[in-house]
């Protein structure tokens, strides 16, 4: 994968559940989600965050936000 990193291992569910690391990402962002309003409540934040990674939602997210930074250094 073009990241080189982590981060793609968790947006393509690369990772276990039980990972470290994937726990991080899904309690930071299911958090996120309920500060957001889009998520109810912890439990659902985690859950939506979870069928993004499943999905393939957090990937296309990831892709978009790495063209969009590069895109943003081109500028510079």
């Amino acid at each position: 994968d073009s990241t080189g990193d982590w981060s793609s291992d968790v947006c393509s569910s690369d990772l276990p559940l039980d990972h470290p690391i994937e726990n991080f990402v899904v309690l930071n962002t299911a958090a996120l989600l309920v500060v957001a309003g889009v998520a109810n409540d912890p439990v659902d934040g985690v859950r939506r965050a979870r069928e993004s990674i499943k999905s393939g939602q957090a990937k296309e997210a990831l892709r978009l936000f790495q063209v969009a930074s590069q895109a943003g250094t081109a500028k510079q």
